[in-house]
């Protein structure tokens, strides 16, 4: 949406799919409402930025949200545009380092388990860590590989052990 085709949709009386927000310093809390609105719908754009006063816009700047999300997110807003309009899409943490962080707690969780312990069972692992015992069987797998847990004696009457961390 270029800034004609912004002014056209804010000159409109009405319209279902169009919203703005002001937003001078983050999301406003009441942007979630409009985007569920709009998800159970066609769609719709949701502009931040622009106040709506009366009958009247007024454009507001940028600069605290995108500071604002540089420093929650730790990730740059990527901001595009011409003389006539710009576009600032704010990402979300991305896909590898959200696995990353949940695998991370998964093992802090299973370590912390096996240290208070020693016997315990792939089901009380899948119960602490809300996993499925296939899922406990494959983070078991991968931290004997890498060296971190071994198991000692047999299968139903040994017992795991921390090696290193």
């Amino acid at each position: 949406m270029n800034k004609s085709e912004l002014i056209k949709r804010l000159e409109d009386i009405e319209w279902e799919d169009f919203e703005v927000k002001e937003a001078k310093s983050e999301i406003p809390k009441n942007a979630w409402a409009t985007v569920s609105a709009f998800s159970n719908t066609a769609g719709g754009w949701l502009i931040f930025g622009v106040s709506k006063i009366g009958k009247s816009y007024n454009i507001c700047g940028f600069h605290k949200m995108i500071d604002g999300w540089k420093q929650h997110y730790e990730l740059e807003p990527a901001i595009e545009g011409d003389f006539d309009y710009y576009k600032i899409t704010f990402p979300t943490i991305t896909t590898q380092k959200t696995v990353e962080k949940t695998v991370e707690k998964t093992v802090e969780k299973i370590l912390e388990a096996i240290k208070k312990n020693p016997k315990i069972t792939q089901n009380e692992f899948a119960e602490i860590t809300g996993l499925t015992r296939r899922g406990i069987e494959w983070n078991l797998a991968k931290l004997k590989e890498k060296g971190i847990i071994k198991r000692i004696g047999s299968p139903k009457g040994g017992h795991w052990e921390v090696v290193k961390k």
